[in-house]
């Protein structure tokens, strides 16, 4: 059961990051980080897509 759930958790996060990635938009980790290395007023520039 406890495995069934990791997994179920897993694959729950590899759909919302790819929803993410798809949508061009930065996950709450990068996010926070970013806020906290670049501060609240500036922003870092978004990597070129290829």
């Amino acid at each position: 059961t406890a495995a069934a759930v990791a997994v179920a958790t897993w694959v729950i996060t590899v759909v919302v990051a790819a929803g993410l990635d798809r949508a061009g938009r930065r996950g709450p980790a990068e996010a926070l980080l970013r806020r906290l290395t670049y501060g609240a007023g500036r922003t870092a520039p978004r990597p070129a897509t290829a």
